[in-house]
């Protein structure tokens, strides 16, 4: 039985259409099967990425230090705010003062500045008061490296 080559070279090209479209079919499902992975992955690690940025702001942010300075921001604005409406207490107090009311404004005026002479001076002990702690903590600290 003779074998015809050119219907063998059809029946080829035809089988090798066929592997060929199912290569294809077997690749872009692979492939988006990687994609899905790689999303993933990715999606992963940026939310990783974020938890790990999060969690080192908040290590930063609740330093001693950090801290200390917010508070101290926070400090000289209230006491500027209120520097300012004692002084403008007191002005009004001199403005005002009499012959009958001189005696009592003035007595005003000496426990406002009082107050603000102990906020003072207070603020400043406790600011000494933490820098020695801080100095005592540091050559322990050193010791035991």
């Amino acid at each position: 039985m003779p074998i015809d080559l050119n219907t063998l070279g059809t029946i080829a090209s035809i089988a090798s259409f066929i592997l060929a479209f199912v290569f294809w079919w077997l690749a872009s499902k692979q492939t988006e099967n990687a994609r899905r992975t790689l999303d993933e992955i990715k999606d992963k690690i940026m939310s990783w990425q974020e938890k790990m940025n999060t969690a080192a702001i908040n290590l930063i942010e609740a330093r001693p230090e950090v801290i200390a300075q917010k508070v101290s921001l926070e400090e000289a604005k209230n006491n500027s705010e209120f520097m300012s409406r004692i002084a403008d207490v007191v002005e009004k107090l001199a403005n005002e003062a009499n012959a009958e009311s001189t005696g009592y404004k003035m007595a005003i005026i000496r426990e406002l500045l009082a107050h603000q002479k102990s906020m003072i001076v207070e603020r400043d002990k406790i600011k000494a008061d933490t820098i020695i702690a801080q100095q005592e903590r540091k050559p322990k600290q050193e010791d035991n490296k």
